[in-house]
């Protein structure tokens, strides 16, 4: 697939893998309301796998802020990623 991968893993603060998170990258020029509805065509979503981890192919090759949530967790924080 073209365009910039972006891999990772969602973990809790002890550093434990968390299953099943969802997982969000939105180009970092986007606007916090495309954030919230997620209608910025360029962003990308999946689900973390059994051991955390995750990968998010096909993206515009720009920075990116991700953010993960889980069931039962406190949402992240976004990260970002060149």
């Amino acid at each position: 697939m073209a365009g910039k991968s972006l891999r990772g893993r969602v973990q809790n603060e002890k550093g434990e893998p968390i299953a099943g998170a969802e997982v969000l990258a939105i180009p970092a020029h986007s606007t916090f309301a495309s954030m919230e509805a997620n209608t910025d065509p360029a962003s990308a979503r999946t689900r973390s796998a059994a051991d955390g981890s995750f990968r998010l192919e096909g993206l515009l090759p720009t920075r990116h802020l991700v953010l993960a949530e889980a069931r039962g967790c406190e949402p992240s924080r976004p990260t970002r990623a060149d």
